[in-house]
């Protein structure tokens, strides 16, 4: 896929103009790198293969003679053709998928050099080359069978590792119970957890917010879906992650009720809507949402919540009707 910018760059301006249609130019160029991001690699060849994938038509050796002078490929010392710049442009699921086939390519050499014995030759049973198993170049001898060696007594089992707080797995001494407030499910059917010590170290970073309600929001966030799940060393990242995006997008849970001072919202900016009921006067606003007035009222037990428009209506009627009966 071209990179943007690329038609009113000087080269491809150019290259079009040899061409004669700037959809032609485009579409050779694109053939061109799609056919070396398939094989990752900046080295196309010859100059046939270069015009083979390229799908070219013309001339032979045209368009590799346009592209050289242009600057979309340069050329070697043995007259291979390769892609100018091919890493600096080629996006980034190639660079992976590259990446990946280094891996295994080493991978493989580690292997094929493991299988190899100490003087360089390959191993009795190997069957790689001929088919057959493979002769020892030693003649045999009756060498005597060595003695079996002792079995060795068996080593006594490490304590049981837990996930708690912490960068790495802890091992809980015995008779010594951590006192767990959360319980992350992690892959593979373990558990990371929230102790006293890592709660400690979530409120001193969030001094002024509640860090189980909050951790406890993203506990449920993990539980609606297993794939949500992280493993038992990331977890704790991630509650850490989550905490701090909740912070500093405003979304923190305060970890007691502030006192409610009229005309002032949680920002210290002026707001004269706090307390102000809506319509028929059954709930009021908080400063961020309308919550039922009982529930407003034992929250902020010092702001005085005004008559709704109906509630003043009922008023004015009731006065009229009491009017006019005396």
């Amino acid at each position: 896929m071209a990179r943007p910018g690329l038609f009113r760059n000087k080269k491809f301006i150019e290259l079009a103009q040899e061409i004669g249609c700037e959809a032609r130019a485009l579409g050779h160029l694109e053939f061109l790198w799609q056919a070396q991001y398939d094989c990752c690699e900046a080295t196309i060849g010859s100059a046939a293969v270069l015009e083979h994938h390229a799908r070219w038509r013309g001339k032979r050796g045209r368009l590799a003679q346009l592209l050289l002078s242009s600057g979309f490929v340069d050329v070697t010392e043995g007259g291979v053709f390769v892609v100018h710049d091919f890493w600096h442009h080629a996006p980034d699921y190639v660079r992976k998928r590259r990446i990946r086939e280094n891996e295994r390519e080493d991978k493989g050499r580690r292997l094929a050099d493991s299988d190899r014995s100490l003087t360089g030759h390959l191993p009795v049973g190997d069957r790689s080359v001929t088919g057959n198993p493979a002769v020892s170049d030693h003649p045999l001898t009756n060498t005597p069978a060595p003695a079996p060696a002792p079995t060795p007594a068996p080593a006594p089992a490490p304590p049981k590792k837990e996930g708690v707080g912490g960068d790495s797995l802890s091992l809980t001494p015995p008779g010594e119970p951590r006192t767990i407030h959360l319980a992350f499910p992690c892959r593979g059917g373990t558990e990371w957890g929230i102790d006293d010590e890592e709660l400690e170290k979530l409120q001193t970073l969030y001094p002024e917010f509640d860090v189980l309600a909050m951790a406890m929001q993203a506990l449920r966030w993990v539980e609606a879906d297993t794939k949500r799940r992280k493993s038992l060393r990331g977890c704790r990242k991630f509650v850490h992650d989550w905490l701090r995006r909740d912070v500093d997008a405003g979304k923190g849970i305060p970890s007691a009720p502030r006192p409610a001072t009229p005309g002032r919202n949680g920002n210290g900016v002026t707001d004269r809507f706090i307390g102000r009921p809506n319509y028929t006067g059954e709930e009021v606003w908080d400063g961020k949402q309308y919550v039922p007035r009982e529930e407003f009222v034992e929250r902020f037990p010092g702001v005085i919540v005004p008559l709704s428009p109906v509630e003043i209506e009922e008023q004015a009627a009731k006065a009229s009707s009491t009017a006019a009966t005396a």
